[in-house]
C-alpha cells in the first residue's frame, strides 16, 4: 500500500514540476522551443497551409483532451468564417501507440473539420516526444489513463521549413488561442 503511494508521488512530482514551469512559460511567451525547427512528419509535407497547430492526446481521454479539442474546434471554426481563405490546419496527435486504436482522426472530426488526426505508431512517437519535449507516462490503474503534455504546439512555415512560433497551455482560453494562430498565420504571409 505505502509503495501505491509512494509511486503516486513520485508520479505527481515528475509531472507537475515540469509541467508548472512549462506551464508558466507558456503563458508568458518564453517557451523555449518557441523558435526551434522541426522535422516534417510524413503527413505534414502534404500540408498547403502556413501554420499548423498540433495537439498531443488520446482518444479514450475523459477530460482534458476533449476539452481542448472543442476549444480548439471553436476557434478554428471561428477563423474560417472571419476568413475563408485562411490557410490554418490543426492536428491531433494520438499518443496511445501501446494499444492502437485506429479512431484519431474520427475522433478530431467531430470537434471540427479543420482538425485532422493521427494515430502516431511506437517509433513515430519517440521522433515527436523528443521533437516537441513531450513527457508521457501511463497510469498502472485498470482506467489505463496516460499521463501526457497538454499543450497548443503552434507551427509556422517558411517555404519547407516548419519552425514552432508558439506554445501555449491547454488552459489558454480561446481568445488567446485564436490570436495566436492569427499572428503566426499573418507572421509567415
Amino acid at each position: 500500500m505505502k509503495k501505491k503511494h509512494l509511486s503516486v508521488v513520485i508520479l505527481l512530482a515528475v509531472l507537475v514540476l515540469p509541467a508548472g514551469m512549462f506551464v508558466a512559460m507558456s503563458f508568458s511567451g518564453g517557451h523555449p522551443l518557441i523558435g526551434k525547427e522541426v522535422d516534417q512528419p510524413e503527413w505534414l509535407l502534404s500540408s498547403e497551409n502556413t501554420t499548423e497547430v498540433f495537439f498531443f492526446g488520446y482518444t479514450e481521454c475523459a477530460f482534458i483532451c476533449p476539452q481542448s479539442l472543442f476549444k480548439l474546434g471553436d476557434v478554428l471554426d471561428s477563423l474560417f468564417i472571419e476568413d475563408p481563405g485562411l490557410h490554418v490546419g490543426a492536428h491531433f496527435l494520438d499518443v496511445n501507440a501501446q494499444t492502437q486504436i485506429s479512431r484519431a482522426n474520427q475522433y478530431s472530426l467531430a470537434f471540427s473539420e479543420h482538425i485532422q488526426g493521427h494515430n502516431l505508431n511506437a517509433e513515430e512517437l519517440e521522433v515527436l516526444k523528443e521533437e516537441f519535449g513531450l513527457s508521457i507516462l501511463r497510469s498502472r490503474d485498470e482506467n489505463e489513463e496516460i499521463f501526457h503534455t497538454d499543450y497548443f504546439f503552434i507551427l509556422s512555415r517558411d517555404r519547407e521549413d516548419w519552425t514552432i512560433h508558439k506554445v501555449l497551455s491547454n488552459n489558454s482560453n480561446k481568445e488567446t488561442l485564436a490570436a495566436a494562430i492569427t499572428e503566426a498565420a499573418m507572421y509567415r504571409k
